[in-house]
């Protein structure tokens, strides 16, 4: 009989420290970026913080932007599924974030280091994100367990580091508010279409994009970073690759150790490398410390933009000796190395 009461008491305190956890609730993050990412101006294009609200099922994030922004996060907290919906020219896409369009990340490494945020006791873990080491403090006084891009059992991500080509990000929980939520704010909306990265891509670039292949290349004369006076009609004879590109594009960004890596391949072939772009020349220089970019360098050109009716970007064309536009490459692509060195085996000579 002892025993059975025994069993009874221990079996009620675990009830009660299992129950103890909080399943649900709104927490407000603060998001910190290092000066690299300032520079690129993304204090505007991401915000400084973030709320997120969860329940058992579902995690739903949204960063509270400088700019009008109907974007938010949902994470399938049961299989840590990660996917982002955008409104953009009236249509409403879920892009569902998977393969190449994910950062990469090794496993999370558990220390002993702790520290407290917004009230509950945190354990820190490292891991190494893009090829640099992060960290995260992670809670188990919340069940379910979330940490970004991962489908994890260590706890619940009260402050964490994200590392990008264009600047780190630290998002660190300033308040916790346990709550029910309505589960019906959290479901994934179902006006919005299912898309993979690529598919949203496509609608959105083909949307606008006009193509140049054929036609003449409107001429222009520009001035590089390095002092280089070049005039397009008085290259004939060469082929030239221009790289349309800004400053705080990520997808312009990661495709840069490619462009070099292309530049490298071809530097004794007839073919000049130049990359164009409308954000300001200072912005440039500063991008240029934390980014090295092997091309001639033309910056403050909006106006060479809007002659070659930039609608999406990065883009490439590739003019061939007689100055017409032989092939183009619109918008970002996961392998663009691969698929610019395909231009370049097929039309230069």
């Amino acid at each position: 009989m002892k025993k059975i009461i025994l069993y009874n008491i221990i079996l009620l305190l675990f009830s009660s420290c299992a129950s103890s956890k909080y399943k649900s609730g709104i927490i407000t993050y603060d998001i910190n970026m290092d000066e690299a990412a300032k520079r690129q101006g993304m204090e505007r294009n991401v915000g400084t913080q973030a709320t997120v609200k969860f329940n058992k099922k579902y995690l739903h994030l949204k960063r509270n932007k400088n700019t009008p922004s109907n974007e938010f996060e949902i994470v399938d907290l049961k299989t840590g599924q990660l996917t982002q919906y955008v409104s953009v020219f009236n249509q409403n896409f879920a892009i569902k974030m998977e393969g190449e369009s994910l950062p990469d990340l090794s496993e999370l490494t558990m220390t002993e280091e702790t520290k407290e945020i917004a009230g509950l006791p945190c354990k820190k873990a490292t891991w190494t994100m893009n090829g640099q080491e992060a960290h995260v403090y992670l809670t188990d006084a919340i069940k379910p367990y979330f940490c970004p891009f991962t489908n994890q059992e260590y706890g619940f991500a009260l402050e964490y580091q994200l590392n990008y080509p264009y600047g780190k990000f630290t998002y660190t929980a300033k308040e916790a508010n346990f709550q029910k939520i309505d589960k019906r704010l959290l479901l994934p909306p179902e006006d919005y279409k299912n898309v993979t990265p690529l598919e949203y891509q496509k609608a959105i670039f083909n949307r606008k994009v006009k193509s140049f292949i054929g036609r003449d290349a409107p001429n222009f004369s520009l001035k590089s970073l390095d002092g280089k006076v070049v005039e397009l009609q008085e290259t004939k004879g060469k082929y030239i690759l221009i790289n349309f590109w800004f400053t705080t594009c990520p997808p312009c960004i990661k495709e840069i150790p490619d462009l070099n890596r292309l530049k490298r391949q071809y530097r004794n072939k007839n073919i000049e490398f130049w990359a164009i772009t409308f954000s300001e020349e200072q912005k440039v220089r500063d991008f240029l410390v934390e980014h090295p970019f092997a091309f001639d360098v033309f910056a403050d050109a909006k106006d060479i933009t809007k002659i070659y009716e930039i609608a999406s970007y990065p883009s490439t064309i590739l003019i061939d000796p007689n100055g017409k536009i032989v092939a183009e490459q619109i918008g970002g692509k996961m392998k663009i190395f691969d698929k610019l060195e395909t231009m370049i085996e097929t039309h230069v000579k």
